[in-house]
Formats: structure tokens, C-alpha cells, sequence
């Protein structure tokens, strides 16, 4: 990333990104459950798809504390976890699955992903701590908005690159 381009995810800025990642495709998906709970995600692609890197914000009335995060978007991962400080919150994290998690506040939690083959856990956790509540905190309605150089960038962007509200109704676009 260039200095003082963002990335901003659903009221959270990206101001970190390990070497490169900046230069694969990306793409994003923001979607709303009938309980109000919401899941919005950017996710770094290699060529063939699969991914390289991903941060997410889930935000949902029932996570109460660490755990209820855990069990509601992790339960596969509690033999693997590792207690972890991250932005001054409690997290956890995965170092065999590249992943790293925390609750930011009552009802907010986010993750990050690093492909444990290419990127260490130093480098995971380098991430995260780039990532914080963005300056405008009120922006928290699961848009995605990416640092405008990106607009002219040759690879993969999607149509509603930007600011633009994005479509509850994606899915499967990514997995991990």
C-alpha cells in the first residue's frame, strides 16, 4: 500500500497490507441476515481465485464477549487458538489456519487472514493491528471503499468499485 492509502470495510480502515498483496485482484461481499446481523469481507485473490489475505467485520447483537465470536464464526477452530492482544482488545489467534480474530466491542467483531503458507504469524498479526474503526465511524451500513489509486489499477476490480453500497445478495464468491 502507499502511505496514507486505506482501505475502508464496513466503518474499519486497512492501513496495512504485507508487501504486494495490494497488487492481486480483490473482492468483497456484504451480506445482511434476516436477524440483522451483518458480514462484510475484502478478500486479496491470486490468479486462480483462491485467497491470499481477507479482513472481515461481522457484526451481530450476540456477540456478547470472545467467546460467543468464537463459537458463532470459528467453532472449527478452538483446539487451535492461541489468546492474543490486538488494538488493545482480546483476540485469538490460528497460526496453522493464518487466522486471527478479536471482539473490537459488544457486538463487533472482525478477522483477518493471511495464507499461513506464504505469510507467518508475525505478518498476520502486522495486519491486524493495521486494521482500527475508521475516522468515520458512522460509516458502518457494510460498504467497501478502496484507495482511489486502485480505480485505474490492471487488475481483477469489481463493478460497484468505490464507495458504492454493495448488494446483500452476493455470495460464494470466496472460500477459504
Amino acid at each position: 500500500m502507499r502511505d496514507g492509502d486505506t482501505y475502508t470495510v464496513d466503518g474499519f480502515a486497512v492501513t496495512y497490507l504485507p508487501e504486494d498483496l495490494d497488487e492481486h485482484g480483490i473482492q468483497a461481499e456484504s451480506r445482511s441476515e434476516r436477524d440483522g446481523s451483518r458480514t462484510t469481507f475484502i478478500a486479496w485473490l491470486r490468479a486462480d481465485g483462491s485467497s491470499l489475505a481477507k479482513m472481515t467485520v461481522m457484526r451481530n447483537e450476540d456477540l456478547t464477549d470472545l467467546a460467543a465470536l468464537r463459537d458463532t464464526y470459528y467453532p472449527d477452530l478452538t483446539g487451535s487458538l492461541r489468546p492474543i492482544e490486538v488494538n488493545d482488545s482480546e483476540g485469538y489467534l490460528s497460526p496453522a489456519t493464518g487466522q486471527l480474530f478479536w471482539l473490537q466491542r459488544e457486538g463487533v467483531g472482525v478477522g483477518v487472514y493471511l495464507d499461513p503458507n506464504h505469510w507467518g504469524s508475525a505478518e498476520l498479526t502486522r495486519m491486524a493491528e493495521g486494521v482500527n474503526p475508521s475516522d468515520d465511524s458512522t460509516n458502518d451500513t457494510g460498504t467497501v471503499q478502496q484507495p482511489s489509486w486502485q480505480e485505474t489499477n490492471q487488475f481483477q476490480q469489481p463493478s460497484w468499485q468505490g464507495s458504492a453500497q454493495l448488494p446483500s445478495t452476493l455470495s460464494g464468491w470466496l472460500r477459504l
